[in-house]
């Protein structure tokens, strides 16, 4: 008994060690699933204010929503527009949540098929936010 015990003791301090005792995990699964959510529903003003104070002291809101509308050639933008509409998120798979920040591989679907993408997070002032890709700068980065 008092070795289930010392087990069991073990294993609940690595998860919270490990970050996933205050809920982590699933606050950065629901942050992705918002995106998705906003992405869906061009809401791209609302998927600004989701990223970290890092990205927006780099890159305006205005650069930001001009950057994702100007991204699309004119002869795609139709077919982006359709992807959009069938846009579905799936899971925020291989969640790996250190301290505050945080990663995944998002999976998402559209009338294209399957897409993997590997978002970053970062906690800020107790709210996880959406980091940029490292290595990025100025207006690039993983929602673009």
């Amino acid at each position: 008994m008092r070795l289930w015990l010392l087990g069991a003791a073990v294993a609940l301090a690595f998860v919270i060690a490990c970050g996933g005792g205050d809920g982590s995990e699933a606050k950065v699964r629901d942050l992705s699933a918002k995106l998705t959510e906003y992405a869906k529903a061009q809401r791209w003003g609302d998927i600004y204010d989701l990223m970290s104070a890092e990205f927006k002291a780099r890159c305006d809101r205005e650069e930001f929503i001009a950057g994702i509308q100007s991204k699309t050639p004119p002869e795609k933008v139709e077919a982006f527009q359709q992807a959009l509409t069938t846009l579905r998120f799936i899971d925020l798979e291989n969640v790996e949540v250190q301290g505050d920040t945080a990663s995944g591989e998002a999976v998402t679907e559209d009338v294209e098929g399957r897409k993997r993408n590997t978002q970053y997070f970062v906690k800020e002032d107790g709210e996880w936010h959406i980091a940029p890709d490292p290595g990025t700068q100025g207006c690039l980065s993983n929602v673009q």
